[in-house]
C-alpha cells in the first residue's frame, strides 16, 4: 500500500482517469450503435422503397398485359373468333390472365371490332340512294360475309 499522500493522490487520479476512459468507451459504444441503427434504418427504408417500386411496376405490367389481351379479343371479327382468341390467350398465359378470362366474353355478341364498324359505314354509303330492290343483293352479300351480325334481317 502506498504510504505517502502524493502516491495516494496519484493512484486516485489514475483511477479517475480509468473511470473516465470507461465512460468515454461507453459513450463511443452508444454512438456506434446509434450510427449502425440509423444506417440500417436508411438501408431498410431504401430497400422497402425499391421493393415497392418493383411491385408497382409488376402490377402495372400485369394490368397492361391484361388490357392488351382484352384488346385482342375485342378486335375479333365475330363472337366465335373472340371466344377462340380469349381461350387461346388463357391457355398460353395462364399465370398472367384470370382463370375466367375466356368466359367473360359472351358467345351471343354480334360482330364487333374496329373493322366491322368501318365496314358498316361503307355499307350504308353503298346503299344510300338505292332502291329496296337493289339493296337486297347488297344485304344478302353482307349476311354471307358477316354471319354473326344481326344488324339486318338476313334471308335463311
Amino acid at each position: 500500500m502506498p504510504s505517502t499522500s502524493i502516491e495516494r493522490q496519484t493512484l486516485q487520479l489514475e483511477r479517475s482517469k480509468v473511470d473516465l476512459e470507461r465512460e468515454k468507451l461507453k459513450v463511443e459504444v452508444k454512438k456506434t450503435w446509434i450510427t449502425a441503427v440509423s444506417v440500417a434504418g436508411g438501408v431498410l427504408i431504401a430497400a422497402l422503397s425499391f421493393l415497392g417500386s418493383v411491385y408497382s411496376q409488376y402490377r402495372q405490367s400485369q394490368t397492361q398485359f391484361q388490357l392488351k389481351a382484352a384488346e385482342l379479343v375485342i378486335a375479333a371479327q365475330s363472337a366465335q373468333q373472340a371466344a377462340a382468341t380469349a381461350s387461346a390467350l388463357s391457355a398460353l398465359f395462364p399465370e398472367q390472365l384470370p382463370r375466367d378470362f375466356a368466359s367473360r366474353f359472351p358467345q351471343d355478341l354480334p360482330a364487333f371490332g374496329p373493322d366491322i364498324i368501318q365496314a358498316k359505314v361503307e355499307l350504308l354509303k353503298l346503299m344510300e340512294g338505292k332502291s329496296p330492290k337493289l339493296r337486297a343483293p347488297i344485304i344478302e352479300l353482307w349476311c354471307k360475309l358477316f354471319r354473326e351480325d344481326t344488324t339486318f334481317e338476313c334471308p335463311k
